[in-house]
């Protein structure tokens, strides 16, 4: 364009004449757009580069959440699955069982097996194996005063310095209780007639070991079946047994 003062033809963008510096208005609005593009774009470009970060973490979270889902199906798939097979596994032990072969077992006297049998094909407590149950639970009961007793001896046979704690003569006079007494609600009715002959001869052993192991009189056993709460008179036979079998009692 040219100068209207001077008639130098130069470019239209100038903002001046750069002959004589006559201001040109067409260039100065030129600048000015361009000026204001220019804050726009860098301004843009702010905002868009603040807000990454948080896109990218809405992004992030949305994976999470979609993976949290998805092992919660997982998750859920899986119980579902383990439970249905060790539903069907147990329907097939069951299945598999049978009370012939749980009489069988039964007549053998081999309570042990009997107890194997009942709890591995998952027919504890079920409908028509009553009768091997409550066998079972007499039978458990037993065992655990038998192992305190055999315990028991072990110990009493070691040196003098290291004799029995009074919790393990308590253990074993707990159990003796609940035999007796029928203190338990596994073996407080024994309803078969064969369970009730094999209770029999388990208390009349309870009773033989009291005597024997733990030195107990027979006024004493008598005195400790009396007791219907065995835990108000436990440390009275306690401190008995230790004095007469001459070991040194300890307060647990």
């Amino acid at each position: 364009m040219k100068c209207s003062k001077c008639g130098y033809d130069y470019p239209a963008r100038e903002t001046k004449c750069p002959y004589c510096g006559e201001p040109n208005k067409l260039g100065m609005e030129w600048e000015k757009e361009e000026d204001e593009t220019r804050k726009e774009t860098l301004l843009t470009k702010a905002k868009v580069l603040h807000s990454m970060p948080l896109y990218v973490a809405n992004k992030i979270m949305n994976i999470i959440l979609l993976l949290a889902v998805v092992l919660l199906v997982v998750l859920f798939l899986v119980f579902f699955i383990l439970g249905y097979v060790d539903e069907k596994h147990t329907e097939h032990q069951k299945r598999s069982a049978s009370v012939e072969a749980a009489e069988e077992i039964f007549k053998t006297g081999d309570n042990a097996a009997l107890d194997a049998y009942l709890h591995e094909y998952e027919v504890y407590a079920e409908d028509g194996y009553e009768k091997y149950t409550e066998r079972v639970d007499i039978y458990d009961r037993y065992s655990h005063f038998i192992e305190d007793v055999m315990d028991l001896r072990e110990k009493s046979d070691w040196e003098s310095d290291k004799t029995p704690r009074a919790y393990e003569v308590e253990d074993i006079l707990y159990y003796a209780h609940e035999i007796l007494l029928q203190d338990d609600y596994r073996i407080s009715e024994i309803e078969f007639q064969e369970n009730q002959k094999y209770f029999s001869e388990i208390q009349q052993n309870t009773i033989a070991t009291l005597m024997g192991t733990l030195e107990m009189t027979e006024e004493e056993v008598n005195e400790f079946v009396k007791c219907d709460r065995y835990y108000d008179e436990e440390e009275t036979f306690v401190k008995i047994i230790f004095e007469r079998k001459g070991w040194e009692y300890e307060e647990n």
